[in-house]
């Protein structure tokens, strides 16, 4: 595993922990004492990280080593990335909206 692949795979599954718990980059960075840009570059792998820094948000993802590289996990297509990066963007109250939206019509196309 090449340098690239090996930061792609970490920046990945960093995002699918961050998200499973529910958590923004900012919360992530905020739990992890890293600056609120920090996990937002690291998942967009805009510059390269300390080791120190990757054990920081396994402790503040409450995973240990062993689980964080031994997992397979479900790849999402550009399109769901792009609408998972735009409501990170959003306020609390406009983020939670759209989402019960959604969800709402999620559940009316599941029911028919």
């Amino acid at each position: 595993m090449n340098q690239n692949n090996l930061q792609t795979f970490i920046a990945k599954r960093i995002r699918y922990l961050r998200l499973k718990k529910g958590l923004s980059q900012e919360k992530l960075s905020e739990l992890a004492g890293l600056g609120s840009k920090h996990i937002h570059n690291i998942e967009n792998e805009k510059y390269n990280f300390q080791i120190q820094t990757l054990n920081k948000i396994l402790t503040a993802l409450e995973v240990d080593e062993r689980t964080f590289f031994n997992f397979d996990f479900p790849i999402q297509s550009k399109e769901i990335e792009n609408i998972i990066s735009q409501l990170e963007q959003l306020p609390e109250p406009q983020k939670t909206d759209i989402i019960d939206a959604i969800s709402t019509l999620l559940n009316n196309i599941n029911n028919r």
